[in-house]
């Protein structure tokens, strides 16, 4: 049941099945994002967000960073390295 995921997601990892389901999405959007020229629209998409603004909201919330600005951070930094 959802109730039952939830307890557990709130036993094992401290936080609910929502915001589970939110840090894996980010952290799969942070990885697309350095790697990738996916438009966000599509990125968004295939991560289950609502639209593009709903990934940037998440992502700034999450980053203090639009997705696009932390994409051009991170090559900055790879090609630096």
């Amino acid at each position: 049941s959802a109730a039952g995921l939830d307890a557990a997601c709130r036993r094992h990892r401290g936080c609910s099945a929502l915001a589970l389901l939110y840090e894996l999405r980010l952290e799969r959007a942070t990885t697309v994002l350095r790697s990738t020229d996916r438009p966000l629209a599509e990125i968004a998409a295939e991560l289950g967000f609502t639209g593009t603004a709903h990934l940037i909201r998440s992502f700034i919330t999450a980053t203090g960073r639009t997705p696009e600005n932390y994409r051009q951070m991170a090559r900055a930094s790879s090609a630096a390295s």
